[in-house]
């Protein structure tokens, strides 16, 4: 059963902080989910264009955005692709950050299921019947959302802890939602 929560960070980073394992509830560095992907390729000894064509180019939206302060710095230029991440330099990122992670974490499927999702309260189950919350973006398709950005329209979103070790989780593969009622903040709550 997902465990209930109130601070948006403990879904989104849902033990994502970069470069750690750990969930930093009340930190304003940023989440670290989409550069987390650049940092775990390169570990592995890929280059720059190879994680930006096969990986990182996933990230961007249909007017050529990619998720705000996520940290990562993309070069393109003749002699190839480069990517670099900032770690987690990024600070004070704002809710834009976290919604753009969340729409790419929507978007972003692997076995036939993303890892963020839906929550639906009434049924005690993830639902990809909502459509309130952020829109999915996904290899050009959908935009990153630039204004009116609140944290009611991120109520109900779901990390469905999808295994992939390029996003490993610090929870013992807890899923975990945020709550659809009640009061919700980015860190925790007062």
């Amino acid at each position: 059963m997902p465990s209930p929560r109130r601070g948006i960070r403990r879904v989104v980073d849902a033990g994502m902080d970069y470069p750690g394992p750990s969930e930093i509830d009340d930190s304003s560095e940023m989440t670290g989910w989409t550069s987390n992907i650049v940092n775990y390729y390169e570990t592995a000894g890929e280059t720059g264009e190879y994680i930006y064509e096969n990986y990182y180019n996933n990230f961007e939206d249909d007017s050529g955005n990619f998720p705000d302060n996520d940290g990562v710095t993309l070069s393109l230029n003749l002699s190839g692709d480069t990517l670099s991440t900032l770690g987690s330099s990024i600070i004070n990122v704002g809710l834009k950050h976290y919604f753009h992670q969340i729409q790419a974490m929507k978007g972003w499927v692997n076995s036939g299921t993303a890892p963020m999702i839906d929550y639906d309260p009434m049924s005690n189950s993830p639902s990809s019947s909502l459509s309130a919350g952020p829109t999915p973006v996904y290899s050009q398709t959908g935009r990153y959302k630039q204004t009116t950005i609140s944290m009611g329209h991120i109520r109900g979103i779901d990390y469905s802890v999808t295994s992939l070790s390029v996003w490993s989780t610090s929870t013992n593969n807890v899923e975990e939602y945020l709550r659809n009622t009640g009061e919700i903040s980015i860190g925790s709550t007062a």
